[in-house]
């Protein structure tokens, strides 16, 4: 018998149910290089199946370059794209912009 607060799953069956989840959340990865003297910038033409839930961003900085980061703008997320604000100024254009999308879990039918 069960109380309330137990679980009736096996930490396998839990384990299985997240991989589930994890394998129907749609993702997208890709870069962007970023412009001499770019404080923001705009990723477009993506054309995704789905609409960015969550963004994870990482600046490529060059040798001896300033330590910049993005961050991304959260009313910018769209299929086709995302804006980002940078924490400075590119002195230059060896800067990259390494970004993946994730949506929300798809459900099965």
């Amino acid at each position: 018998m069960t109380t309330p607060y137990q679980s009736v799953y096996t930490g396998a069956q839990v384990d299985e149910a997240i991989a589930i989840a994890l394998a129907l959340e749609p993702s997208y990865s890709g870069s962007w290089d970023i412009g001499s003297t770019e404080e923001s910038g705009t990723v477009t033409g993506l054309a995704l199946t789905f609409t960015p839930t969550k963004v994870q961003l990482t600046v490529e900085i060059p040798a001896d370059g300033d330590s910049i980061f993005a961050n991304p703008i959260r009313d910018s997320l769209s299929a086709d794209g995302f804006s980002f604000q940078l924490s400075g100024i590119t002195p230059d254009a060896n800067y990259r912009l390494y970004y993946t999308l994730k949506g929300d879990a798809l459900t099965e039918s």
